[in-house]
């Protein structure tokens, strides 16, 4: 999918207003996590790595098996590198 698009592509997560469903809805949720920031990559996998990591570092704990505990979050990442989307790995270089 991303094959012809290597080097061609970045991606941008806002780590912003976090709430418990999806931000779809079109109506404000109450927030489960405090904002951490505008995360930039050129890996689609990595970058929402990280920014899963830098949610629940700041929450002390995995806010979001809180919010969905019959869910496993990070179950796409795992797959979407299994495929040969990204890697999970990550550097965070902070601006």
């Amino acid at each position: 999918m991303l094959k012809d698009k290597q080097k061609k592509s970045g991606f941008i997560n806002f780590a912003t207003k976090i709430n418990k469903e999806c931000d779809c809805w079109g109506m404000e949720n109450p927030r489960i996590a405090p904002d951490v920031g505008i995360l930039a990559s050129a890996e689609p996998v990595s970058i929402d790595q990280a920014s899963l990591d830098l949610v629940n570092q700041s929450c002390g704990k995995d806010i979001f098996r809180d919010a969905h505990p019959q869910q496993d979050g990070i179950e796409q990442l795992r797959y979407a590198q299994s495929i040969g989307l990204g890697s999970r790995d990550y550097e965070l270089i902070k601006l």
